[in-house]
């Protein structure tokens, strides 16, 4: 964490996320079997650091070797941002003509949800087309600033029936039964006689000649064992995580495979992929690998690269993961370093639920490290880690653990957790009606409390979300952000 909180920049975050998760259901459910290939783009998670990763599509279908680029759009529009200056970042950067883009319609604000199904469009029909594209204003004034370029679409405000396509324009009857005309100007129809469409998720006509269907590419099939010895480097990436999935076609000699093409490469990130790759098969050469990455700097070894491969380590539930985070987290050498709280993060419930190490670190003299390990404990936390928590809770003599050994309960909420509060009810000890009367209501309408334990936590559960509006997520972080304009 370590930087102010930037709402509107984890709103984005979350909508992508959203975007991309929801893509993955929708291919899975006709048949393909996608992977995220660009880490992290199902999640929300803010890193300071930056991982200067390949430029990659988002997914991956191991089958058929389809790569999907997924496009969160509040406004739908064919929009993709551009760097001009920045080869890098060009809005077609990494993209093959083959790959497609994903345009999903979302519904912004407080609670981020899909309109409707993405639509995809083919990297090569942008391509045809990016000369009839709207090329917007620089972001900033600085070298380099993003610009957007929008291919011109239309797309219907409301649900409805196409009724009528000419070469002039598109005749529609809206929902419940009015007719609307929308002129084409040049545009080329997307829709024919008699399609549905959804308002705000679909478009009736665009610059580009067509509307993919993905479900015509699930005949392709796909090696990425030839590709793991392509000349690109997105090629031997892909390749790599595909072979490790465990939904890829893989040959017996995989390993041998990767453990070669691990020594032949050259390409950093792509190295540490395919050491993941082994480690996900269970080799001690890609454990070996990626935690020497942890410790290796120098210009052959970009800092960043070091927050990737606990990254790695942080999606292969495994002892030998759960080891080398462990050391990272407890490196005082790190002192102030992200490393630590990504470690700690690997280490809970968005990672390897390896909870027993997570609790250690509830309580680290590095406030960015404790909140991390806080959050990181899941409702899944099991039994012993809940009672060794619970003993911290009434028994340690620091008021910073007691804090954060409440928070860490209530975070995991489990029934599990309200048994052990009612067990030491009698050590006396205010933390435990403080936590147990922020627990969920379903937890406590379950839990066999006391009639004058009830009594006390009852003052506290009416302070506490749902029971109290004020406490609410959304509204707490609203209203402490309208508290600071005091002056």
């Amino acid at each position: 964490m370590g930087f102010k909180a930037d709402l509107s920049f984890l709103q984005k975050l979350t909508m992508g996320a959203t975007a991309t998760r929801a893509a993955v259901a929708f291919l899975e459910g006709l048949g393909f079997a996608p992977i995220e290939l660009e880490r992290y783009s199902t999640s929300n998670k803010i890193w300071s650091t930056k991982v200067k990763r390949l430029r990659l599509a988002d997914l991956l279908c191991v089958r058929t070797g389809l790569r999907v680029e997924i496009r969160a759009k509040s406004d739908l529009q064919i929009k993709m941002s551009d760097s001009p200056t920045n080869l890098e970042r060009r809005w077609d950067s990494g993209l093959r003509d083959e790959d497609l883009i994903g345009l999903v319609s979302c519904y912004g604000g407080a609670a981020v949800h899909v309109r409707a199904a993405p639509v995809f469009i083919a990297v090569r029909d942008l391509r045809a087309t990016v000369h009839l594209a709207k090329v917007g204003q620089r972001k900033s004034a600085s070298e380099g600033a993003e610009r957007d370029i929008t291919w011109p679409s239309i797309v219907p405000s409301g649900n409805g029936e196409v009724v009528e396509v000419t070469a002039e324009r598109i005749r529609v009857r809206m929902d419940p039964g009015r007719f609307q005309s929308y002129k084409l100007k040049g545009k080329t129809p997307l829709v024919k006689v008699g399609d549905r469409f959804t308002g705000e998720a679909s478009f009736l006509a665009g610059a580009v000649s067509r509307i993919i269907n993905p479900t015509l590419m699930l005949s392709r099939r796909w090696s990425p064992v030839d590709d793991l010895r392509s000349d690109v480097a997105t090629d031997r990436y892909a390749a790599a995580k595909a072979l490790a999935s465990g939904k890829a076609d893989a040959p017996v000699n995989v390993v041998t495979l990767l453990a070669n093409a691990l020594e032949c490469e050259t390409e950093p990130r792509t190295a540490l992929e395919i050491a993941g790759a082994l480690a996900r098969l269970g080799e001690d050469a890609g454990f070996e690998y990626l935690a020497s990455s942890i410790n290796r700097e120098g210009d052959k070894s970009p800092g960043y690269l070091r927050m990737e491969a606990i990254l790695i380590l942080s999606e292969i539930p495994d002892a030998r993961s759960a080891t080398a985070l462990d050391k990272v987290a407890g490196d005082r050498a790190l002192k102030g370093d992200e490393l630590r709280q990504a470690a700690v993060w690997g280490l809970g419930r968005f990672g390897i639920q390896h909870y027993s190490s997570v609790a250690t670190y509830i309580a680290d003299e590095e406030d960015d490290v404790a909140l991390h390990a806080i959050a990181a404990l899941g409702p899944d936390t099991d039994k012993t880690v809940i009672e060794v928590l619970a003993d911290m809770l009434v028994q340690h003599s620091s008021s910073r653990t007691k804090a954060a050994a409440s928070e860490a309960l209530r975070i995991i909420g489990s029934l599990h957790v309200a048994e052990a509060l009612i067990f030491r009810v009698n050590s006396g000890s205010p933390w435990v009606p403080a936590t147990l009367g922020r627990l969920p209501m379903q937890v406590l309408a379950n839990a066999k409390i006391p009639a004058s334990l009830a009594q006390m936590i009852e003052p506290i559960r009416l302070l506490s979300s749902p029971s109290n509006w004020l406490a609410a997520r959304n509204t707490v972080t609203d209203f402490q952000f309208l508290l600071q304009q005091d002056l």
